[in-house]
Order: C-alpha cells, then structure tokens, then sequence
C-alpha cells in the first residue's frame, strides 16, 4: 500500500491508486446497476 501510484505493465499508463480504485468501483457500480435493469 505505500505504492501510491499504479503502474500498468500492459499499456504504460501511470495513476494515482486511490483514483483509479475510485474509477474500478464506478465501472462496478454501473455493471450491476445495467443487469438489475435488464433482470
């Protein structure tokens, strides 16, 4: 945890931990907010 920034080993991208965690959990949120609307 003391890694502050993320690193991707695939595409070079650089970013903060916490705003990329942030960005993962809205992707979430919206995966399952489309299969209850589809349900």
């Amino acid at each position: 945890l003391s890694e502050r920034i993320y690193h991707c080993e695939c595409c070079g991208l650089e970013i903060d931990r916490d705003y990329n965690a942030s960005i993962n959990i809205l992707r979430k949120g919206l995966e399952i907010l489309k299969e209850e609307k589809v349900s």
